[in-house]
C-alpha cells in the first residue's frame, strides 16, 4: 500500500508593530530669539517614518500637540531651527518621529535664550604709560537688556583681545571707570578693549 504524506505549511512568527526610534540632539547657536536643535531617527520601526522634527515649549517633556518644527521624513540625522522665542527664557525640547503605528520621542533637553540687547561701552585713551604699567578705562553708556554685572578692560599682544586674554575688572554698572594695567613688558606693543558684561553675554 502506497504511503501518503501530508504537506506542512511553514509557520511564520508575527511581530507586533513598532514605532520609530529617535534621539534628541543638544541645542546649539542659542540667541535671544532662536536656537538650533535636531535629532537622529535610528530606526523606522515596522512602518515608514512620515514625519520627524522637534517639539518644544516652556514646560518639560513637550509633545507634538504643542509647538513643533517639522524636518522632513525617514531615518537619519536632522536639524530643526526654532525661531520666535522669548529672551531670557528656558525652553524644553524633544526630537520626535512618526509612523503609522504612532509617535516616538527622544530624551527631554533644554536651553535658555539670552538677552539680545548688549551693554554699550566705549574705550578711553591709554594714559600714564610707564615701563611696566599703564592706565586705561572706558565708559558704560547703556546697560542693554539687563544690569551690567562686570566691566573693565581686556588686553594682549594681538589685535582685538577678548576675556580669554588678560583682564582688569573695574566694578559694575553704568558710568565711567578706570583700569590700572601692571606687570607689563618694556618696549612691547599692547592692544586694549573695554568689556561690559550683562548676565551671560558680553560686549568687547
Amino acid at each position: 500500500m502506497a504511503k501518503t504524506y501530508q504537506s506542512i505549511s511553514p509557520v511564520r512568527k508575527k511581530y507586533p508593530p513598532t514605532k520609530p526610534t529617535v534621539t534628541s540632539t543638544a541645542a546649539s547657536v542659542v540667541t535671544g530669539t532662536t536656537a538650533t536643535t535636531g535629532g537622529n531617527v535610528t530606526s523606522e520601526g515596522t512602518a515608514s517614518v512620515t514625519e520627524r522634527g522637534v517639539c518644544y515649549g516652556t514646560s518639560s517633556n513637550p509633545t507634538i500637540s504643542g509647538s513643533k518644527v517639522v524636518s522632513g521624513s525617514g531615518t537619519g540625522v536632522f536639524t530643526a531651527n526654532i525661531t520666535g522665542l522669548t529672551e531670557n527664557t528656558t525652553y524644553y525640547f524633544r526630537a520626535y518621529a512618526k509612523n503609522s503605528v504612532g509617535t516616538s520621542y527622544g530624551s527631554n533637553k533644554s536651553f535658555t535664550t539670552v538677552s539680545a540687547a548688549l551693554p554699550i561701552v566705549t574705550t578711553a585713551a591709554i594714559s600714564s604709560i610707564a615701563n611696566t604699567t599703564a592706565v586705561g578705562g572706558g565708559e558704560v553708556t547703556s546697560i542693554g537688556g539687563s544690569a551690567v554685572t562686570a566691566r573693565g578692560i581686556c588686553y594682549g599682544l594681538t589685535a582685538n583681545p577678548t576675556t580669554s586674554n588678560s583682564v582688569v575688572s573695574s566694578g559694575s554698572g553704568i558710568g565711567s571707570f578706570t583700569s590700572n594695567l601692571s606687570s607689563l613688558t618694556q618696549n612691547t606693543n599692547y592692544y586694549v578693549r573695554e568689556i561690559g558684561r550683562a548676565s551671560c553675554r558680553e560686549r568687547v
